[in-house]
């Protein structure tokens, strides 16, 4: 790449990788070029939620290039061109909203267990994978904590998807996560288990 490429070029270039290599065009992906101080940036925002952002990443990545101090490792300011790519978040927020109802009906059935600080773990949706073996995604009622999110999106060799949540927005938000991880992945079955059928592991 030449060094000297502005970064409206960049830009350029990677919608025409990405209509090319992805068949993604600006009704998909939307990818805009401004400047932040003394350094440009390149936004890409992908809007259709389904398509696979890692693939989005791996073309748009190659424009990022920054200079870093070779004593310490931190960036140098100026002459810098950073590369951000994410789902549009209202239509994140959007999907989210569609599983409202039952992240709260299932937030309240474990009150008692979040209380009492219980290590359990219930079942609360599954999928199943192209080899028709199931993907659980495992809910971990919690107070004061919230992790596992970044794992939806790399699910483990046993095959189970462990959230620990602490209200009925982070459950919401996990919910439509798998639901996406699993269409995105051709996963079929998406299923979220109803509150009487939902047991401890």
């Amino acid at each position: 790449m030449s060094k000297y490429t502005t970064v409206t070029e960049q830009a350029k270039k990677i919608r025409k990788t990405l209509k090319e290599e992805l068949g993604l065009t600006s009704r998909k992906v939307s990818v805009k070029s401004g400047y932040c101080g003394y350094s440009s940036k390149i936004d890409v925002t992908v809007k259709d939620l389904l398509v696979d952002i890692k693939k989005v990443e791996k073309i748009a990545n190659k424009f990022y290039s920054v200079d870093r101090c070779e004593r310490s490792g931190e960036i140098l300011q100026g002459g810098n061109t950073y590369v951000t790519v994410l789902y549009d978040w209202e239509m994140e927020r959007e999907h989210e909203k569609t599983k409202s109802k039952v992240a709260e009906l299932i937030y309240n059935l474990f009150e008692e267990e979040r209380k009492a600080g219980s290590c359990g773990g219930w079942t609360i949706a599954k999928a199943t994978k192209p080899n028709g073996v199931d993907v659980d995604l495992v809910y971990y009622p919690s107070d004061n904590g919230c992790w596992g999110m970044a794992e939806i999106c790399n699910v483990p060799i046993d095959d189970k998807i462990r959230v620990v949540v602490h209200s009925a927005e982070g459950l919401k938000m996990a919910l439509s996560k798998f639901d996406l991880y699993a269409q995105r992945n051709k996963f079929t079955n998406f299923r979220i288990k109803s509150i009487d059928s939902i047991t401890s592991m």
